[in-house]
This record gives structure tokens, C-alpha cells and sequence, in this order.
């Protein structure tokens, strides 16, 4: 492994399939399911709402412009990490990736960005 990879491998940790993490991240990643990624800048979130909708947890970060919508099950990591800017990538993964993870795990299952 070359010495770049080493040290980007020593940066960025991968928590599970649907999200990473690495040091202060400028930028964070946004990658609906079969549709156009995103990428935005940390420092134009403006504000976080955090709900429930029926069995499903739902955040709203608001961007400059730009307002994700993430829902799914067990999103507390993604709410304990917002304050330090470390997630670099949130991945929305298909329904059929849900029997594979345990009750406990981390699963985005909509994942929407849109203008304000």
C-alpha cells in the first residue's frame, strides 16, 4: 500500500455501509439510492430537525439552498456526530440490505435533497 493510502486509510472511518467518517470534514457526501450524489459544504448548515414519523426516525439538515432529508432506523450516530463535522459520506442503501443488518444497526432507507 503506498504511503498516500496509508495515511487517507488512517483518516477515514467506514461505521457501517451507510456512513463514514474521518477527521473535521470540509465537505459531506450525499448518496441517494440510484440517484445524483451530492456534495455540500459543512459550513453552509444552517440548522437540524430531528423526528418521528410512525416506526421511522427522520432528520432535516438545512443547507444554504439546499434542505436533505434522511429517514430510516437507529439515526442516533448520525445526530451524535453532526456537532463535530466528521461524517464524511451518508449512503441511502435499497430495502433488500435491511434483513441483512441486525435491530440495533444504522439503516437510511430515504434519503432526499431538494432546494429550500
Amino acid at each position: 500500500m503506498s504511503t498516500f493510502s496509508e495515511k487517507l486509510a488512517g483518516k477515514r472511518e467506514i461505521t457501517c455501509m451507510e456512513l463514514e467518517l474521518g477527521q473535521r470534514a470540509p465537505l459531506i457526501r450525499f448518496c441517494p439510492w440510484l440517484q445524483t450524489e451530492w456534495i455540500l459544504s459543512w459550513s453552509h448548515l444552517d440548522a437540524v430537525s430531528v423526528s418521528r414519523e410512525e416506526a421511522l426516525e427522520r432528520l432535516d439538515l438545512f443547507f444554504y439552498h439546499r434542505r436533505v432529508v434522511i429517514a430510516g432506523e437507529n439515526l442516533q450516530k448520525i445526530v451524535e456526530e453532526l456537532p463535530s463535522s466528521r461524517i464524511s459520506c451518508l449512503r441511502q442503501l435499497p430495502e433488500t440490505y435491511r434483513p441483512t443488518l441486525g435491530p440495533t444497526n444504522l439503516f437510511i432507507n430515504r434519503l432526499e435533497i431538494g432546494p429550500l
